[in-house]
């Protein structure tokens, strides 16, 4: 038997059919369009230039649990961001084909740092900084320096979310404890001797938070960390927000409140009579202290963001 494959396996060589060129099939996902709003419908079709008579078609996609179907199949993204749909075909005779289709599931903003304003941010000359992250790193009021992002992979998405107030607005993903950004802030504008309070308040939306030791998820403080700052971050004992050198809340108690894939909108304030922190609008700590006298002419201040996956 061996001396007879060996005989075939050299005629076969020897044939035409040695220098034929093997052409590979491609299948082909239609009908899907560059986006598709989060809690809608779209539907897509499948050809292939095989006939798909009797073949085994398999849907999967980004956060969607593989499906047998035909053709034709519906579906509808829960989570928004860049997103696929595939398609795996097995045929009565054992070969293969599949097809991929990327888009991006979009999702309407409710909940905007606008909202949480009792004079427009663009009016308001108390706002010593306004980082919209539309696409740059720059202070919208054009009185600080730019942010410095971290050598990570942050990247502007202006596609995921729709923003009400700002049509062409956009948004910084960040992917982890390596993403964040730092911005200095100068130090005559951190002075107590010429303001009433000091605040910082931003816009998150989290898909998972990572406990990996001491990280700043969103910290304003002097340059010298041996100041108080207002902190949201997380230590090994997971998350925790501080109000000057006193944790205030842990993880207890902040899980269930931040919930995840949501947007929400934080602030953390100080003032001669203490701390307040507000989440979405409710208060969710206060505490009285003096730690406003300190934040005199010592050094300038510096705005830490980022470092989860959001």
């Amino acid at each position: 038997m061996a001396r007879e494959a060996a005989v075939a396996s050299w005629l076969f060589a020897q044939s035409s059919l040695a220098g034929q060129t093997w052409n590979s099939e491609s299948a082909t996902i239609t009908g899907l369009p560059a986006t598709v709003q989060v809690g809608s419908t779209a539907t897509v079709s499948l050809s292939s230039p095989m006939s798909l008579t009797g073949a085994r078609i398999t849907w999967e996609g980004t956060a969607m649990e593989p499906r047998h179907g035909g053709t034709s199949f519906t579906f509808s993204p829960d989570k928004p961001g860049s997103s696929h749909i595939a398609a795996d075909i097995l045929f009565p005779d054992g070969r293969r084909l599949s097809a991929l289709e990327a888009f991006t599931a979009t999702e309407p903003v409710a909940n905007e740092i606008e909202a949480y304003q009792t004079i427009p941010i663009a009016e308001n000359w108390d706002a010593i900084a306004w980082y919209a992250l539309d696409g740059n790193y720059s202070d919208n009021r054009m009185q600080q320096v730019d942010v410095t992002p971290d050598s990570g992979n942050a990247q502007f998405d202006g596609t995921t979310f729709q923003w009400p107030s700002r049509a062409n607005g956009e948004a910084l993903n960040i992917h982890g404890p390596n993403d964040g950004a730092t911005a200095p802030i100068l130090d005559a504008l951190l002075d107590n001797n010429v303001a009433s309070a000091f605040s910082v308040e931003a816009m998150l939306y989290v898909r998972s938070f990572p406990i990996n030791g001491s990280v700043d998820f969103l910290r304003l403080h002097k340059t010298s960390d041996n100041q108080p700052s207002l902190r949201f971050g997380s230590s090994s004992a997971g998350l925790e927000m501080y109000a000057g050198y006193n944790q205030a809340l842990n993880d207890a108690t902040l899980r269930p409140l931040l919930t995840l894939n949501t947007w929400h909108h934080l602030k953390l304030r100080l003032d001669a009579s203490g701390y307040t922190f507000t989440l979405d609008g409710n208060v969710i700590h206060t505490s009285s202290s003096g730690d406003f006298n300190v934040w005199g002419n010592y050094s300038g201040g510096r705005l830490t963001f980022g470092h989860f996956d959001g």
